[in-house]
């Protein structure tokens, strides 16, 4: 490797082993964070609790992690980021495989709102983490892994959640995917190496600018505010459509939800999606790319009202498609329109990002409750276009390498 650390290489048993180590760790944090979206129908069938309260078990989730990503940047600036994400691993490990026995619906809120924040290291942590361990030339493709393990992640807990809790009960859906995801944590664990390209601040001899100048920076860019507007109504649109169109689907089709929960398969499309965004957005530009994936969700999320299964479904293939456009782009566009604070950049538009998936997703559910269906997409319709309007009018003019270099699909996924 020579003098200078340039980081691992394929071939390296430490390079595997991050491949490894990443992907169990996406997988094990949005498993968790995701697993009650599919039993929600069930949840409120066995409570006897609107869609909105069952709604609250996402919300308290998401935006527990959002309001906890600062903190693990700054824990990890002074001690660590693997030793901050192991401490992380382990305690939302603890409490998801707490939660199926807790006796009351609002003990399971606050410990999902726990949950949350005790999931939010990694997703503040990860792409640091790797651009410091990783050589760049390989740096996408385990990024790439990272990204994978986070899809199937967010997939399988919604899955083998809702087939589990159809069959046995909505608890025994939670225990089996935090069992699960406690296994993929214990991996975590076990294979991650010693870090080699960081130094945390409380052993640097000149740890440079201060949080607090960073912080200051992050926040006064009025691109960067445009940005963070469109991840709050974006994830905020995404989660209400994937979160409530199962109440749709039970009440207007008749589907059972092990049948309902087979929808995420959808987020796959998400891959394609994210891979040709980035490849439009070197050619046309970001601008272009984030309005046209919010016109997709408005189309998209439009279809979903016509009373056919298969027109909803192409709706939500459009609408999921239109989603993983803006994503990739406008968080690319975090560490591309600020120069020294690009983690607190990135950890702000998270923040933005899943604050978006606990109130929209909470308002939305407002509106399903009290006016119906047609009303709630209405709401998500609402989110998506002033997110179009933000992105067109507001991300203007943008800096040439922000507004056409090659972006990676290197995002906070989802879920």
């Amino acid at each position: 490797m020579g003098d200078r650390w340039v980081g691992y290489q394929v071939g390296d048993p430490e390079y595997r082993r991050i491949l490894v180590a990443l992907f169990m760790a996406g997988f094990a944090t949005f498993a968790q964070l995701y697993s009650a979206q599919a039993l929600m129908p069930l949840i409120s069938t066995s409570l006897e609790i609107t869609a909105d309260t069952a709604g609250l078990s996402i919300s308290m989730a998401t935006g527990g992690l959002g309001a906890s990503v600062l903190i693990w940047a700054s824990l990890a600036d002074r001690y660590g980021r693997t030793a901050v994400m192991k401490s992380s691993a382990v305690l939302a490990a603890i409490i998801g495989l707490a939660i199926p026995f807790l006796p009351t619906w609002n003990a399971i809120l606050t410990f999902r709102l726990f949950e949350g924040m005790a999931l939010g290291a990694l997703p503040a942590l990860a792409m640091a983490y790797l651009g410091e361990e990783i050589h760049p030339r390989y740096l996408a493709i385990v990024a790439g892994t990272y990204v994978s393990g986070n899809t199937i992640g967010g997939l399988s807990g919604r899955i083998l959640g809702g087939l589990v809790g159809d069959w046995v009960g909505w608890r025994a859906g939670l225990f089996v995917v935090s069992c699960a995801c406690a296994l993929a944590a214990v991996a975590f664990l076990i294979v991650t190496p010693k870090p080699r390209g960081f130094v945390p601040t409380s052993r640097r001899t000149n740890p440079g600018p201060s949080v607090a100048s960073r912080l200051a920076e992050s926040l006064s860019i009025p691109k960067l505010w445009a940005v963070y507007g469109t991840g709050f109504l974006g994830m905020g649109a995404f989660v209400s459509m994937y979160s409530y169109l199962g109440y749709e689907l039970n009440d207007e089709f008749g589907l059972p939800t092990a049948v309902t929960s087979l929808i995420f398969v959808v987020y796959l499309v998400g891959t394609v999606a994210s891979r040709f965004a980035g490849k439009l957005a070197f050619l046309w530009g970001s601008r272009r790319v984030i309005s046209g994936g919010f016109a997709l969700m408005c189309l998209g999320g439009s279809l979903t009202l016509v009373p056919l299964l298969p027109v909803v479904l192409i709706g939500l293939v459009v609408f999921t498609y239109g989603f993983f456009s803006v994503n990739p782009i406008a968080s690319a566009l975090t560490a591309r329109l600020t120069r020294h604070a690009r983690a607190q950049a990135s950890a702000f538009y998270q923040l933005c990002y899943y604050a978006g998936s606990a109130l929209i997703g909470w308002l939305v559910g407002v509106l399903l409750v009290y006016s119906g269906w047609t009303t709630a997409v209405l709401g998500i319709l609402v989110s998506s276009f002033v997110g179009l309007v933000i992105a067109y009018v507001f991300l203007r003019n943008l800096p040439h390498s922000a507004a056409t270099s090659q972006i990676p699909t290197i995002h906070p996924p989802i879920h």
